[in-house]
């Protein structure tokens, strides 16, 4: 029997006492393992794109989904509402149901809306508050922004009266320059064509002693035709090339 030091480390010791068969199992477990959370991990991140982190993964990787531009024959399904519809719809939603929506309508927009469940297209007619070029912190970094506020007809004697609605308009890939083109007190009627106008974002905006407001965010689904503002030339629009999941909602900070 061979002598050994009487300073052998315990590592030495245990390597000695193992037969090479435990190290091959060693191995081989390690390498299943390791292909385990990998498989798994990969699954999360392919899986849930929706996740900042996950998305700038795929993103490095080149395998984020970009924004699809859909055309008027194969834009996704979903309920086309007028502003008194969209303001009972999202009247009753309690804070944690707002939220759960506005995740869900984040996760099938980032997935190109394969699931339309909670597709919404709005319509009607908004008078215009204010306009702004959007920004590294938005969800959508290139083009304007559109503040509004619905207007709703209450009889037929009657002018059409603010209503308690607020539409962001998102116009991705819109010139900068396209925010001198609309002014306070404009009047833009939106209809689901041309640009299939689908709700990305909500929230219920509380007023003490008085009705709450509803701002929604959306965002055009189809890209087809140019945009013809209230004054100036009409100019295009293009799906946004990249997302920032951290952007802020709703992208006007002061609401009326």
């Amino acid at each position: 029997m061979a002598n050994h030091p009487k300073d052998d480390s315990l590592v030495a010791r245990i390597l000695r006492q193992k037969p090479p068969l435990f190290w091959w199992f060693l191995v081989n477990a390690s390498a299943f393992c390791l292909a385990v959370w990998s498989w798994v991990f990969f699954l999360e991140v392919f899986g849930n794109p929706h996740l900042p982190q996950n998305y700038a993964l795929l993103e490095k990787m080149g395998r984020h989904q970009k924004p699809k531009a859909f055309d008027s024959l194969n834009a996704p399904k979903g309920d086309t509402l007028s502003p008194r519809s969209l303001y009972k719809k999202y009247y009753n939603l309690n804070p944690e149901d707002i939220s759960l929506l506005n995740r869900e309508l984040k996760r099938v927009y980032v997935g190109n809306l394969k699931d339309a469940t909670y597709n919404t297209y709005l319509q009607g007619h908004y008078r215009v508050l204010k306009t702004r070029t959007l920004g590294p912190d938005d969800f959508i970094s290139d083009g304007i922004a559109i503040q509004t506020q619905a207007l709703v007809q209450p009889d037929a004697f009657h002018p059409p009266t603010p209503y308690l609605v607020l539409v962001e308009w998102i116009l991705p890939g819109a010139p900068s320059s396209a925010t001198q083109s609309y002014q306070l007190g404009d009047v833009l009627e939106l209809n689901k064509n041309p640009y299939f106008p689908s709700i990305l974002h909500a929230v219920r905006v509380p007023r003490p002693g008085d009705e709450p407001l509803i701002s929604l965010s959306c965002v055009p689904l189809v890209y087809d035709s140019k945009v013809t503002p209230t004054r100036g030339t009409p100019f295009s629009i293009t799906p946004p090339e990249r997302l920032n999941l951290n952007g802020r909602f709703p992208i006007f900070t002061k609401i009326k």
